[in-house]
């Protein structure tokens, strides 16, 4: 779910900055048996991507109001 979330930011041009290395911190801790760790990691990082998804959708529409006219 992390990865699908980051693509689609990305996807919209607003993929924050730390997302995909918490998605790879989270596999690195997966694969040495930290799973806790792993899983914190990864809902950071949809957390975050959720985020951007939002921001970006937002921002598609809020600087048509910034437009001066």
């Amino acid at each position: 779910e992390a990865e699908s979330l980051r693509r689609a930011a990305a996807a919209r041009g607003a993929e924050w900055l730390e997302t995909e290395s918490l998605l790879l911190r989270s596999v690195e801790e997966a694969g040495s048996g930290r799973w806790e760790n792993a899983l914190a990691l990864a809902e950071k990082a949809c957390l975050q991507a959720e985020q951007a998804i939002h921001q970006a959708d937002n921002e598609a529409e809020a600087w048509k109001r910034r437009v001066l006219k």
